[in-house]
This record gives structure tokens, C-alpha cells and sequence, in this order.
């Protein structure tokens, strides 16, 4: 190991500086090398907001599975193409899991775009008759309308979500593996 005349290095402080001198740094031998003195408090904070990051994203994990369509300006009802692709989307999707926890529809109200109260109200309800007529039951479907605000959205005012969530095992579930239905359902 290299030798210091300057002072009695510790063998931390050795080895940190052995590096610099590899590194090449310019004065390494000159440089002043100290470790912050950290108390028993500041320790304890420190590894309470280590903890709190590192269990943030097993905290955070929220899974759905989410169906977009588009109602076409002024209309209630989605398209046929549109009803049969969430038809698709219902049975490669929300059936493969073995508990279906909740369903919920997302649509706007646009009044400047010409989608009244009263016709987010018909969508939200034909997105419901859609639903149960794939085979949910009522009980878990929920909906909301949002107010459509020009300028702080870049999607259409007409798009409508259906989103899935899923009840335990799925991969969000702590420890579990999600169980996959095998066999078709009818």
C-alpha cells in the first residue's frame, strides 16, 4: 500500500485515497479526506426515509387493465366495430383472472364540444348495459363523469375507459402469483 508521509492515514481513509491516486486525480496525496460525523438521530432518519423509499414502489403498485374507445360526436352508443372490440376485450382480458374485483367506466361531459350532462349520462349508461350483458354483475361496476377542461387535455372529449381491476392473486398482490383461468369461460 502506498505510504503517506504527511500524516497517520486510517486504513478507511487509505484505501479511499489509494483510489484517487489510480484514478489519477491531480493532488490526491494533498487532498483532505473526512466522513461526516452523524449522530444517532440523524441515523435513525436516515434509514427511516431509506425504508420509506424502498417500500414506496410495493405501496404504489396499483393494477388495471384498461379498455379505450371512442364515441363517435354526439352519439350514445358506441359503434358496432367499437362493441365488438370491447367484446374481444372482455374475454382475452378480465377473464383470464380468477376474481373480477371492480369495473369502472370513465367518461367526460363537454358542453363547448357538444357532450351535454345528460348525453355523458346515456354513454355511462350504455357502457353499463354493455357490461352486464358481458356477464358482470352490476354490483361491481361504477362510473363517474368528469368535466372536460379544452387545453389541459389531449385526448378527445368523446373517449370513453373501462377500466379492470382485478382481486387478489394478480401481480400486485403482495407474494402472490397471478392464477390464469385455463378453461374457457361460457
Amino acid at each position: 500500500m502506498t505510504n503517506f508521509p504527511e500524516c497517520e492515514l486510517s486504513a478507511a481513509r487509505r484505501s479511499s485515497l489509494s483510489w484517487k491516486l489510480k484514478l489519477k486525480i491531480p493532488n490526491a496525496s494533498k487532498m483532505q479526506i473526512t466522513w461526516p460525523a452523524m449522530s444517532l438521530s440523524r441515523l435513525h432518519l436516515a434509514v427511516g426515509l431509506l425504508a420509506g423509499l424502498l417500500s414506496k414502489p410495493a405501496l404504489a403498485c396499483s393494477f388495471d387493465i384498461s379498455f379505450n374507445s371512442e364515441f363517435e360526436p354526439g352519439k350514445a352508443r358506441l359503434s358496432a366495430s367499437e362493441v365488438r372490440r370491447m367484446a374481444g376485450w372482455m374475454i382475452d382480458e378480465p377473464r383470464k383472472y380468477e376474481n373480477q374485483e371492480e369495473f369502472h367506466i370513465a367518461i367526460y361531459q363537454a358542453p363547448s364540444a357538444g357532450i351535454s350532462p345528460a348525453l355523458a349520462r346515456r354513454r355511462g349508461a350504455h357502457l353499463h348495459g354493455l357490461l352486464t350483458t358481458f356477464g358482470v354483475s352490476t354490483s361491481k361496476i361504477s362510473s363517474e363523469i368528469a368535466s372536460y377542461r379544452p387545453g389541459k387535455s389531449e385526448l378527445s372529449p368523446n373517449l370513453a375507459h373501462v377500466n379492470f381491476m382485478p382481486g387478489c392473486p394478480h401481480p400486485c398482490c403482495p407474494g402472490m402469483v397471478p392464477i390464469v383461468n385455463k378453461a374457457p369461460v361460457n
